[in-house]
């Protein structure tokens, strides 16, 4: 991790009473706490407080929670601002119950993407994350969302440019934290100065896109009724480096449905010899349909065949 970054807990020492003694801490220093939750896939928990009202007025005196969008940058994340006893015993619950689905990074309903304090408000940090959320290649008109604050995406990509993907968009909070498959982290004061802008090279592009992708992919699994618990961003993007290594010219909607495959059956589907041949030549259209013909119990064969090799 960077050096903005220190390691409080290691992963294994991560449980619930340890995520409630973080929360306390910093909402009865301040009197509230702000989290940051991306609604990537099921968006339906939180929908109570984050839809139902004006974005722009305070639902009630001591509680407050904004969607964040623009038009380069319409998923549904939002800032959950806690300032009383009540809400904060109501919602912490439920925040810890993810935080620690997350801990095995399979979760695929909401990503609590961190957590801390500001004297700022809401409009003002809402304001600061539209403007700094969207990612630009250089030369390019072409903007993309750039998810600094998904700790999948940091798993995958967590040594490029920490001080880009951090910094300016925590400056305004004294504290933060978040969980890492390794841990769980806070924010250090780092007072080296840096210039920021939004121009980030084509590698940083690419693999922002293909995070997109990999969400895109786990809706489509959980509407093929593979079961959530099943599903693994890791195990997603693995399969689609996969596919995309073998051809440059494959439609996402065969990929898609490819990974669903390498989840029904085996990550090892393509030493089945009837696929390998097909896979060989790039006939992804003719792999699919051979699966697709498959009784279920011609399906059970075929993953003992792939197990044993």
């Amino acid at each position: 991790m960077s050096d903005l970054f220190e390691l409080c807990e290691p992963i294994d020492k991560v449980d619930a009473d340890l995520l409630l003694a973080r929360f306390e801490a910093i909402y009865k220093t301040d009197g509230e706490i702000d989290f940051l939750i991306d609604r990537t896939v099921d968006i339906d928990l939180f929908s109570e407080v984050i839809d139902d009202f004006d974005p722009l007025v305070a639902v009630e005196k001591f509680f407050i929670a904004q969607p964040i969008s623009s038009k380069q940058a319409k998923q549904p994340i939002a800032l959950l601002r806690l300032r009383n006893d009540k809400k904060f015993n109501e919602y912490v619950p439920q925040l810890i119950e993810l935080l620690l689905e997350q801990k095995g990074y399979d979760s695929t309903r909401q990503i609590v993407c961190g957590w801390g304090n500001s004297t700022e408000s809401l409009d003002v940090i809402k304001t600061s994350f539209m403007k700094n959320s969207v990612a630009q290649l250089e030369n390019s008109k072409k903007s993309y969302l750039l998810r600094w604050y998904d700790p999948r995406v940091q798993y995958v990509f967590q040594n490029l440019a920490q001080e880009v993907l951090y910094l300016h968009h925590l400056k305004a909070y004294k504290s933060w934290e978040h969980l890492h498959p390794t841990g769980l982290y806070r924010k250090t004061f780092f007072e080296t100065a840096f210039k920021f802008n939004n121009v980030y090279p084509k590698s940083v592009i690419d693999f922002l896109m293909m995070c997109e992708d990999v969400n895109s992919i786990n809706k489509y699994l959980i509407n093929k009724d593979i079961p959530s618990n099943q599903i693994e961003p890791m195990r997603t993007y693995e399969h689609l480096i996969l596919i995309r290594g073998n051809s440059a010219n494959i439609e996402f909607g065969v990929i898609s449905e490819l990974v669903y495959w390498f989840y029904m059956i085996s990550p090892n589907l393509i030493e089945h010899e009837e696929i390998k041949a097909l896979w060989h030549k790039e006939d992804y259209e003719q792999i699919l349909e051979t699966l697709n013909t498959y009784s279920d119990l011609e399906i059970e064969v075929l993953k003992r065949d792939v197990v044993n090799g």
